[in-house]
């Protein structure tokens, strides 16, 4: 192990030491080696910048990744329509399922779709279809 008292700033990179030291030449004064140099004080930019830059990119990946927050916005958008569309689905396939009940079973509804959709009459019947007059061309 080196010692540290004997150490000066130009011999920190060569030791392999990245975290802050401090060395004391009294007992009662410390002082920190790492940021006592100009080359200490870059790397602490460098660090600083290389930090932020990461904090960024997770930011980004929090926000529009697969997973991410917008997308997550989208998604349930996405599953209130749908939940909305299979609620109308749900209705009318109830309806569809009373009307199919009635013309199963009862012949007077049958009687009025025949005439009202289809047009159709008893054979003792006269049926009279009135046709809307053409608006004039101008």
């Amino acid at each position: 192990m080196p010692n540290f008292e004997e150490m000066n700033a130009r011999d920190l990179p060569r030791a392999g030491m990245l975290e802050l030291l401090s060395v004391s030449s009294s007992e009662s004064a410390t002082f920190p080696l790492f940021m006592a140099t100009p080359s200490g004080k870059r790397r602490v930019r460098w660090l600083r910048y290389v930090l932020l830059g990461i904090a960024g990119l997770g930011v980004y990946h929090v926000l529009t990744g697969p997973s991410g927050a917008l997308n997550l916005l989208r998604l349930k958008r996405e599953k209130a329509r749908m939940e909305s569309d299979l609620d109308s689905l749900a209705q009318r396939k109830r309806e569809l399922q009373i009307e199919k009940a009635r013309l199963e079973r009862d012949s007077a509804y049958i009687e009025r779709v025949a005439r009202k959709d289809l047009g159709m009459a008893r054979p003792d019947e006269k049926v009279f279809r009135f046709v809307p007059p053409k608006s004039p061309a101008k």
